[in-house]
């Protein structure tokens, strides 16, 4: 405790020289600085003392959160070495905010792309210009969500990688020969797959909305959640959607395996022996084994219930 007493005062004098004496951060240290000097002289095991190092514990991680943050390498690339933290429970709200609003209307996106694609002549190519609009979309998830995490949300780690793998994947289709036969097979087999995912979130989102607003109005969850992971009696509409989920994930996963088992027999099915079907082959298949398994493991413990969820801890 005397330690700690001693490392208050040099922290304080290090955010002062930051930031400047009206600062978050220095009116948290200053907090904390006023706990530890009322902390009475007693022995070690005392349940007193015990229970005023678990508050000041506490607030120490309190202030952690106002601590600048660049949000991680992806985030530098972009934005370079800035400071992507918000202290306004205001701002981080907004910042919640206007993803949920991207989220929800390029959602749909998902069903008039392919809709349209499905019925214009091939001729005119226009689904480059739906890849192009895919590598915006995850380039844009993958930056609010890093932003998001920075600022206390708190998002599966398997989610990030799925929008780096789809950003290479757009990248790749891109440069996919719009003739080849591997590539037509692809076309029609991934347009309907895009309509049903589309489908799929438009449910996810719904609910997703709807137990987000329960959760933290009840405190169940903190301002800057945007996937809850509280416990309800609405099972029935949440083990359709894990159906429909990992029924869609399952048809990527055989997407992706019909892919590599062209390019793995070109030598008997002419044209498919391009490197970018054995690329999107492989990144599909990676794709929908991750999704089956991140969506499997989040939604194990809101199915069986809270009492499940504690056993397993």
């Amino acid at each position: 405790m005397k330690h700690l007493s001693k490392q208050v005062p040099d922290i304080q004098t290090t955010i002062d020289v930051q930031f400047g004496d009206k600062s978050p951060f220095h009116l948290k240290v200053k907090e904390l600085q006023a706990e530890i000097h009322g902390i009475p002289r007693l022995p070690d095991e005392s349940p007193q003392l015990k229970r005023k190092f678990d508050e000041v514990q506490k607030m120490l991680k309190t202030c952690a959160s106002f601590r600048p943050r660049t949000g991680g390498f992806f985030i530098r690339l972009f934005l370079g070495q800035v400071n992507v933290v918000e202290f306004s429970s205001t701002a981080k709200g907004l910042l919640k905010s206007e993803y949920l609003k991207f989220r929800d209307r390029t959602t749909i996106m998902f069903i008039l792309w392919p809709l349209a694609l499905m019925y214009c002549p091939v001729e005119l190519n226009l689904d480059l210009l739906w890849h192009m609009w895919l590598l915006y979309y995850y380039l844009s998830l993958a930056l609010r969500e890093n932003i998001l995490k920075a600022n206390g949300s708190e998002i599966h780690f398997w989610w990030f990688l799925h929008h780096y793998i789809s950003m290479a994947m757009s990248c790749t289709n891109i440069t996919w020969p719009s003739t080849s036969p591997s590539r037509i097979f692809y076309r029609h087999h991934f347009y309907r797959f895009a309509l049903l995912q589309g489908s799929v979130q438009v449910m996810q989102n719904y609910y997703w909305n709807k137990r987000n607003y329960t959760a933290v109005t009840l405190g169940k969850a903190n301002s800057m959640t945007v996937v809850p992971n509280s416990y309800n009696s609405e099972t029935l509409m949440l083990r359709l959607l894990v159906l429909f989920l990992v029924c869609l994930q399952t048809f990527q996963i055989y997407l992706g395996y019909m892919l590599l088992s062209g390019y793995l027999s070109s030598s008997q099915l002419e044209g498919m022996g391009e490197l970018q079907c054995l690329a999107v082959g492989a990144m599909t298949m990676v794709m929908g084994i991750g999704n089956v398994s991140a969506t499997i493991q989040s939604t194990k413990g809101r199915l069986l219930g809270p009492s499940a969820a504690k056993r397993r801890d």
